[in-house]
């Protein structure tokens, strides 16, 4: 009896072995033969199919934002780009313009000007020639300490057209001289004295790397009362013709027969009308990074 019963505890233990080993073989080949279901992985997940796979990518993780840089347009090339020509605007859609003043006379306008741009947080760029720079060398420094742009209006403000290539060349490197004895140098832009300029002094400009600056609006505030100009006169002026771009004409000195400075006392409303308008103001260096 009692064989028996051993007998049949064997047996069953055998017949759950048997089951347990079926169920083993069943299990494995099951995984042997599983495939993934590309279908509901979304496509930048990546897959170990298995497969050799290439190597991974760098990645480099964003910049902080303090850590970006701008980077300022180089402004080299442009002198190749427009040799032989005048930039009278800058092509951009951006409602942006440049305050642009001319330095040859007397340096009545400077002190207010420069007050005027810093109540408004404005940088300008002024055209300088080597006898202002001479005989107003602390106005120059204040000038050179806003941090705005300051270009080559010629040694002596002579009639380039009348020059030889030779005389532009050396008149212009006279500025130059003038402007390294303050440890200046200037930005490649240059204005022609009186806006006198041909075919001829524009290439030659040109090729003592210097862009030709010309002005989308005189304000004609040089003209002075003397000359029927008045205040609300050159606010209509620069008011009316300004636009997405424009290189606006102004100067230091004042009217030499009535002493008016018209710029000066214009000023604060052409930024004010300009301001509530939309429009920002940049140096000529600032403004040509917006070039399209």
């Amino acid at each position: 009896m009692e064989r028996k019963i051993a007998l049949n505890i064997a047996a069953v233990l055998l017949f759950c072995f048997a089951l347990f080993a079926v169920f083993f073989v069943l299990q494995k080949s099951e995984d042997n033969s599983f495939e993934i279901n590309h279908d509901n992985v979304p496509a930048d997940t990546e897959v170990d199919t298995g497969k050799d796979t290439a190597p991974e990518k760098e990645i480099t993780p964003p910049q902080d934002e303090e850590e970006k840089t701008t980077v300022k347009k180089d402004l080299a090339p442009l002198v190749e780009k427009y040799k032989g020509k005048e930039i009278v605007k800058i092509n951009t859609d951006q409602k942006a313009v440049a305050l642009t003043f001319d330095a040859g006379a007397n340096a009545d306008g400077v002190e207010p000007i420069l007050r005027i741009l810093a109540e408004n947080d404005i940088k300008g760029t002024f055209f300088l020639t080597g006898k202002f720079i001479e005989k107003y060398p602390d106005k120059v420094r204040a000038i050179v300490a806003t941090g705005g742009d300051v270009g080559n209006h010629t040694y002596d403000h002579p009639y380039l057209t009348r020059l030889t290539n030779e005389q532009i060349k050396e008149n212009i490197q006279e500025a130059e001289n003038a402007f390294a004895k303050l440890d200046g140098k200037f930005q490649p832009f240059l204005r022609s004295p009186y806006g006198d300029r041909n075919a001829s002094t524009l290439l030659a400009v040109s090729e003592n790397n210097y862009l030709n600056i010309r002005w989308t609006v005189d304000s004609l505030g040089w003209q002075g009362t003397s000359g029927g100009m008045s205040k609300a006169a050159v606010e209509q002026k620069v008011l009316k013709a300004a636009g997405p771009g424009a290189i606006i004409m102004m100067h230091l000195g004042s009217n030499p027969d009535d002493k008016t400075h018209l710029d000066s006392e214009a000023l604060p409303a052409i930024i004010a009308e300009l301001k509530k308008n939309g429009y920002e103001f940049m140096t000529l260096s600032e403004l040509f990074e917006l070039e399209k």
